[in-house]
């Protein structure tokens, strides 16, 4: 499982965005650090999306499993809701030894172009020796 010290941050606060309350404007965008699973993409982000529906009372699926690639890399997507809307994104290298969960929470109530900046940097990614 993944914990808070195998994930880097990229966030940017919005112009509405006050101290000390949920995240509602600006750029937030975490990258697990790459680990193995010991089944298929598909399998383990269906597991993933299981234990999301076992918290239903606090957690909403929006969009349900779909296949995404980024850079070249394919991967799975899905999109829930709780504190915030967040796009889950799956990637694995094409030797399948390392799997990166990505987790986009960007909201821009302000039109700051957040998700245009995200997209560059999802557009960037690879999987590296």
């Amino acid at each position: 499982t993944l914990n808070e010290e195998n994930i880097i941050h990229l966030s940017l606060w919005g112009p509405t965005q006050k101290k000390d309350t949920e995240f509602y404007d600006g750029l937030s965008l975490s990258f697990s650090l790459p680990f193995k699973i010991g089944n298929s993409l598909k399998e383990y982000v269906d597991s993933k999306i299981e234990e999301e529906k076992q918290l239903e009372d606090i957690v909403k699926i929006l969009k349900p499993r779909e296949e995404i690639t980024i850079n070249g890399i394919n991967g799975y997507t899905y999109t829930t809701q709780g504190l915030g809307t967040f796009q889950n994104i799956f990637l694995q290298s094409s030797d399948k030894t390392c799997t990166v969960e990505i987790t986009n929470a960007t909201t821009d109530p302000t039109n700051q172009g957040y998700q245009q900046t995200v997209d560059k940097i999802l557009s960037t990614f690879k999987f590296v020796d």
